[in-house]
This record gives C-alpha cells, sequence and structure tokens, in this order.
C-alpha cells in the first residue's frame, strides 16, 4: 500500500519538474492561444498538462488526472489527481511573474495531498489532511486579523463577472486594502502564509472550477483558514459550487453574510 509521504515526494518532485517546463517558456513571445471559451492558454500550460499525466501514468496506472487542459480519465479510479497546470495564465502569458503550478490528491472523493510551487520565487506549498501546510518545509498559519484591521489585506478575481456582482461589496465592508493579483491560488498562498485575509471572486454554479481550487483548500484549510462557497458550503471534488470566499477563518462569516446581503440576491 502506498504511503502518504510517498504520494507527497511524488507531487513535490513533480511541482518542481513542472516549474521547470514553466520557467523555460515565461517571457517568451509566441507561446500563447486561445482556447474554445476565449480564455487564454500557453504551450506552457498544456506541456505542464502533459507532464503530470505522464508521469502519474508511469507511476500509478490504476490512478485518474483531471487537468485544465488535458484529463486521463481511469473507470473507478479512487485516486485522482487534480491539476491545474499554470493558475495565473494571464499574467504569465503577459511577462508577469504571478502564476503557480497546483496539484492535489483525492482518494475516494476527500483531499488527502495538496502541492503548489512558484517557480519564481522557489516556493513550494504544501499540505497533508490533518498534517499541517508548510512552504519550503516551514510550518506556515493564517494571521489572526480582522476585517477592520488597518492591517487587512484582501484579494479579487479580476474576472469582469466577478467585479461586476461584488462591486457595491466594498463600501460594506471595513476593508481599507485590495489587490487583484491574477491568480486565485498565488493569493490563497499569501492568505495560508499570514499575508493577506482574505480572498473573494464570484463564479457561475459549476464542478468545473475544482481544478483551480484543490490544492488551495487544503493548504489553506491546514494553515487554519476556511475555504468555502459564496453560500457558505464546504467545496466537494464532484459538486457544484458557486464563487468562493478563502479567509483566515476569522473574517469569513462576515464576508459571507456581506456577500449573501449585498450581491448574491442580484443573481436569485
Amino acid at each position: 500500500m502506498n504511503s502518504t509521504e510517498e504520494f507527497l515526494n511524488f507531487a513535490k518532485d513533480v511541482a518542481l519538474e513542472s516549474g521547470k517546463i514553466m520557467m523555460q517558456y515565461f517571457g517568451k513571445d509566441g507561446i500563447s492561444d486561445y482556447k474554445s471559451d476565449d480564455s487564454i492558454v500557453t504551450i506552457a500550460d498544456k506541456e505542464v498538462n502533459s507532464h503530470v499525466i505522464k508521469r502519474v501514468r508511469d507511476a500509478y496506472p490504476t490512478h485518474a488526472v483531471e487537468g485544465e487542459e488535458e484529463s486521463y480519465v481511469k473507470a473507478g479510479a479512487t485516486h485522482i489527481w487534480v491539476c491545474d497546470p499554470i493558475d495565473g495564465t494571464i499574467p504569465f502569458s503577459t511577462r508577469i511573474p504571478v502564476a503557480m503550478f497546483s496539484l492535489a490528491l483525492v482518494i475516494n472523493g476527500e483531499l488527502e495531498i495538496a502541492v503548489t510551487y512558484d517557480p519564481f520565487f522557489g516556493d513550494l506549498y504544501h499540505a497533508t489532511k490533518g498534517g499541517g501546510a508548510y512552504r519550503n518545509d516551514k510550518r506556515i498559519t493564517v494571521n489572526n486579523i480582522k476585517l477592520d484591521d488597518i492591517s487587512c489585506i484582501g484579494s479579487q478575481s479580476s474576472r469582469p463577472a466577478s467585479l461586476s456582482l461584488l462591486s457595491n461589496i466594498y463600501e460594506k465592508l471595513p476593508v481599507k486594502n485590495y489587490t487583484g493579483l491574477g491568480s486565485v491560488v498565488r493569493a490563497s498562498m499569501a492568505i495560508a502564509d499570514g499575508l493577506y485575509t482574505f480572498y473573494i471572486s464570484y463564479t457561475k454554479p459549476s464542478t468545473v472550477c475544482f481544478i483551480d481550487m484543490a490544492a488551495l483548500i487544503l493548504i489553506v484549510e491546514e494553515s487554519g483558514g476556511k475555504v468555502t462557497d459564496m453560500h457558505g458550503n464546504r467545496i466537494i471534488h464532484g459538486k457544484e459550487f458557486e464563487g468562493k470566499i478563502i479567509s483566515n477563518g476569522i473574517a469569513h462569516d462576515e464576508l459571507q453574510r456581506a456577500i449573501s446581503e449585498n450581491c448574491l440576491k442580484s443573481v436569485d
């Protein structure tokens, strides 16, 4: 039987390998194209995704892979690797060093292992269920900053639909400092590491967005934070969810209440 340590070491190795692929393409011209939904995809996205599938198939042939650009389906698989090859494709494709690799292992429907990697700063984050969260093997925890604290920093999605729906929430909250990074994984690692207090984003109900969320959910939760959809429900593999709230936990209920009262009514 494979151990948690074995799976974690495998995920770390794949993350570092994927980071090298990312850096081979970063800053180069002619690496971008558009998908059928008009979103940007790069050669690096595709190569990293394919690399993950090859590594999983070679090491664990009974496992499946759910990827942003490509998947490897195994009927009845109890172990599913969920991969977002590059979270932050827009900044990556425009030479802005804000993008991360993300990989999680779901076993029988539960998140068990998560790894994210920032190849620009060499920061490797990981978490195991019940084992805490780490950056470069050093334990990390969320901050205890409340929304009305001057040091509170919030982040939000820069997508037009999200900005439009959430536009009237900012005057309802006592937060002074907001920023948009272009990567939910990068922002979430800042939350897990105690640098940011929260991240909010609106997306229509979907199961596809779990690919972006899988690794960050476990890392944030194991660092003491909280991740839910906009209704306050836990985000689960295979289940639709609407929007996301990622926080240090202390600020979560106030954020969810403000969103529910001021934003969600407009889409009912």
